[in-house]
């Protein structure tokens, strides 16, 4: 394949691409599902040096709030904690 249709058919997948994300609007209506987080760090300030790691879900419902689960570990001790709340994205 020659450089030119590899140049023109990458700038035409940016073009795609940049105007599919144009026209998804982020509103409490669009948001809706389950989507699943993990993290970890150093963030206790009570043992800064304590590793903290959690992993859980949180399910959007589309008007506005939200449920979900999550279980961490907290320098070894282990939690779990049922996640509820609202949303509002930003604009």
């Amino acid at each position: 394949m020659s450089r030119c249709m590899i140049v023109c058919t990458a700038i035409a997948l940016i073009l795609i691409s940049a105007k599919a994300l144009a026209e998804d609007k982020c509103a409490v209506e669009t948001l809706k599902g389950r989507y699943v987080f993990v993290g970890r760090g150093f963030i206790e300030a009570l043992e800064p040096g304590a590793q903290r790691m959690h992993y859980g879900y949180f399910v959007f419902d589309g008007s506005g709030k939200l449920t979900g689960k999550q279980s961490s570990s907290r320098g070894g001790k282990i939690g779990r904690e049922k996640l509820e709340g609202s949303y509002t994205p930003r604009k």
